[in-house]
């Protein structure tokens, strides 16, 4: 049998040998698994990243850095089953801390008004924020307001480094591994009942010590009765700030007796 793969010139009649045409569907048929095996793999590497796709539902497009509120994925496990299994695409609409705490992604590039971008759904990755406090150690969705998160007492993401000063400021910022939690120590007490003023602490050498000299104020939420908080007691952050600017706080020893 002469060479199957033998190439003509112009001009010659084209005969392609059963040999050579089977070659040729064997090779595209190869070409296709690769690049079905590279899809799956990069769709991976995405997942592990902490990266996905997002689509700008917010009604105007939107730069980089910018913060989407999640609101559910772009495909239903009922609508398009195959698409919801394989690939992780989210709708983002303008933030809200009613329905967005915790639940954000940060952009990674530009994205326009109902197109498809990458986001940073959780790890570590730059974002701006408006600081309230210097004394605040985490951050979350500020309320109606896409371009940056809003620093807190005690929120999604735990702020790794920060610009000095308050306002808008640009951070390293880390969320979605862990829940991130903001330790007190009474300060003194407050002219409310059930007040005290706090300031947040860090743990070093083995105990905790004063991390800021920004007094807050505290509310215990729940305390053994009787007890009169002093010096060297602390209280866990339950949530951000209310209206009034007073955190809900619980006391870390209540199940002892003092």
């Amino acid at each position: 049998m002469g060479d199957i793969f033998k190439k003509v010139r112009t001009g010659d009649p084209l005969v392609i040998p059963a040999g050579a045409y089977n070659a040729f569907i064997d090779a595209a048929e190869d070409c296709r698994h690769r690049q079905r095996n590279y899809l799956q793999e990069a769709r991976a590497a995405v997942r592990q990243d902490g990266v996905v796709l997002v689509k700008n539902n917010s009604g105007a497009d939107r730069q980089r850095f910018e913060v989407l509120g999640i609101d559910g994925p772009l495909y239903s496990p009922t609508d398009n089953p195959d698409a919801f299994k394989n690939t992780v695409v989210l709708k983002g609409i303008i933030p809200t801390e009613a329905a967005h705490q915790g639940r954000f992604v940060v952009l990674l590039e530009p994205v326009a008004a109902g197109a498809l971008g990458r986001a940073k759904i959780s790890g570590v990755c730059p974002a701006q924020i408006y600081i309230v406090s210097e004394g605040h150690a985490c951050a979350d969705v500020e309320n109606n307001q896409p371009a940056r998160l809003r620093s807190c007492n005690a929120g999604a993401a735990a702020i790794l480094w920060k610009e000095s000063g308050t306002g808008v400021k640009w951070a390293i910022v880390r969320w979605g591994t862990a829940g991130s939690l903001a330790v007190y120590g009474w300060y003194s007490n407050h002219a409310a009942a059930g007040q005290y003023n706090c300031r947040l602490q860090s743990w070093v050498n083995g105990a905790w010590t004063q991390a800021s000299s920004t007094t807050v104020v505290g509310k215990v939420t729940k305390e053994t009765s009787g007890h009169a908080f002093g010096s060297g007691d602390l209280f866990l952050a339950l949530g951000p700030a209310d209206a009034n600017g007073v955190i809900p706080v619980l006391p870390l020893f209540y199940a002892y007796a003092k």
